[in-house]
């Protein structure tokens, strides 16, 4: 093997370590979950919703919201707040589920996430329709129309 070749391999070698070294940080942020949200908050997300029906969601809901804003993941923090809404949800109280909806619409607006603005006015038009508040519901859906 001559100079020139064995020059050759070991700058073939550093290209492709300077490449990894590069890119390792870059693959370290990446987000493998299926909101795209920082894995960090995806497991903590996990352990909320297990517990969606006991008095620790909340506590544990508000754990995630303020997690996520502090690693500025408003989107996880958007999850966090659909988490409240599903906790009223699966208890029945429709009061705070209503009022759950709201805060979340207001805020995935704020965050630029609208899909869980539609999340929250489908919950608040489905919460008049079990109330059997028809004229609601019906303004309800209009107004997520005008801002669709």
């Amino acid at each position: 093997m001559s100079i020139s070749e064995i020059i050759y391999i070991q700058l073939k070698k550093m290209t492709m370590v300077s490449v990894i070294l590069f890119l390792l940080p870059v693959y370290t942020k990446a987000q493998h979950n299926q909101y795209k949200i920082k894995d960090n908050l995806y497991q903590y997300y996990k352990r909320v919703t297990k517990a969606i029906k006991t008095p620790k969601c909340l506590p544990l809901a508000d754990t995630l919201y303020r997690k996520s804003l502090a690693q500025g993941d408003k989107k996880a923090a958007c999850l966090a707040l659909t988490v409240v809404a599903n906790h009223y949800r699966a208890l029945n109280d429709s009061r705070n589920q209503l009022k759950a909806c709201i805060r979340l619409d207001k805020e995935a607006r704020e965050f630029g996430y609208l899909q869980y603005c539609y999340f929250a006015k489908s919950s608040v038009t489905t919460h008049y329709i079990q109330s059997n508040k028809y004229l609601l519901a019906m303004q309800s859906i209009e107004e997520m129309d005008r801002q669709a």
